[in-house]
């Protein structure tokens, strides 16, 4: 499963996140440290929305929504 894990970039859990859900054996992306090719949640099957999180990531998660 691809994940994309929308949040603040001062949310200071998002790394834990990324890291708990690598170790459960996802791909995720982390926007904080993107990789070539990989495009977040045009990429993604699932997105993960934790809280607190601005504008954008409340974007990035309506589309995901929209086009899932």
């Amino acid at each position: 499963m691809k994940i994309y894990v929308a949040s603040s970039r001062r949310n200071n859990l998002q790394p834990l996140i990324v890291e708990w859900l690598r170790h459960e054996g996802y791909e995720v992306y982390d926007f904080k440290n993107p990789i070539n090719g990989n495009h977040g949640f045009h990429w993604s099957e699932i997105g993960e929305h934790p809280l607190p999180c601005g504008k954008s990531a409340h974007l990035g998660a309506g589309w995901a929504s929209w086009n899932g």
